[in-house]
């Protein structure tokens, strides 16, 4: 397997890879991959663009129609179009991966090093993608055989598909999803079986990918991870201004004076964890952690903004 340091990056991501080959394409770029004949990440960045697209706007749909059942504004189509696309930008991910370190992991090819490829803006977005889908795809057992090879020796696919046929039938609104008996399931495993082919057409062959919900919640919690300071500052009044900035301006208008201090840096190389407080005119107003020192003075302006007026 290539060089590549996978602990120390699964322990930046938050995430232990069973196929450890989806870290290693993650990162792989496409200079490496032409020169060593290898398989590169872009793949996974066009599965991880619509995932990533999918999760921020999930959360933003969540929110709105939280505060609607709670009476607060709700937020219009519009306003979620235009907070995702700020979330889910170029220089948000890149920055993300930048901070991180992650860029820093990048397999590239002679050459490309020299000319500081891993610190181009869509390289780093591409490489945030392209982790985010592996971690989908590791989490949901990765793809499996084909659809008729699955019935054929999965004696549990026909029950899984009856039911998954069952909820298809009811999932609109103000429908109750009908019990599956055992009766049915096996009805419809009998039935399966008793059209099950053997013939090998790549015509015929569906790719399943299976727990694909435990995929989508690693994946979430991956990508929350790091775009979650995002997430709420564009769910703000200013959503263009990161967290540091916002206090910064803040400050500026009543001429006090930001400060940030560390307060504590433990850990091993690979893993470490900073603690910052933030001072206006000397006063400690917030605090933060976060696993680079950017990240926790990002979350100790985030919780001064919060205890400001």
């Amino acid at each position: 397997m290539e060089e590549i340091k996978i602990k120390e990056i699964e322990n930046i991501i938050g995430y232990v890879f069973k196929n450890k080959a989806l870290l290693v394409r993650a990162f792989t770029h496409n200079s490496y991959a032409n020169q060593f004949k290898k398989e590169s990440y872009q793949l996974l960045e066009f599965l991880g663009d619509s995932i990533v697209g999918f999760i921020i706007a999930e959360y933003f749909v969540k929110r709105s129609i939280s505060q609607k059942c709670c009476g607060r504004h709700k937020t219009s189509e519009g306003d979620c179009s235009k907070r995702k696309s700020s979330v889910v930008s170029n220089p948000s991910l890149a920055r993300v991966i930048k901070d991180a370190g992650l860029n820093g992991y990048l397999l590239l090819g002679g050459g490309e090093t020299k000319d500081g490829v891993n610190q181009n803006e869509s390289v780093c977005s591409d490489l945030f993608e392209a982790i985010a889908a592996a971690v989908y795809l590791d989490a949901s057992d990765g793809v499996q055989g084909c659809a008729h090879t699955a019935a054929t020796t999965d004696p549990n696919h026909a029950k899984t598909n009856a039911a998954q046929t069952a909820y298809e039938k009811s999932n609109s609104i103000g429908t109750a999803a009908p019990k599956t008996t055992d009766s049915q399931t096996d009805e419809a495993q009998k039935n399966s079986t008793d059209t099950q082919t053997t013939g090998t057409d790549a015509d015929d062959c569906i790719y399943n990918i299976v727990s694909s919900a435990d995929g989508i919640s690693a994946a979430r919690a991956f990508v929350l991870k790091f775009l979650g300071s995002s997430v709420s500052v564009v769910s703000g009044e200013k959503p263009n201004k990161d967290d540091k900035t916002a206090l910064n301006e803040f400050a500026a208008k009543r001429s006090s004076a930001v400060k940030y201090e560390c307060v504590r840096n433990d850990g091993p190389d690979h893993e470490k964890e900073f603690e910052y407080r933030v001072l206006l005119d000397g006063q400690e107003k917030g605090r933060g952690c976060g696993k680079t020192k950017k990240e926790a003075e990002q979350n100790a302006a985030r919780t001064a903004l919060d205890g400001l007026d």
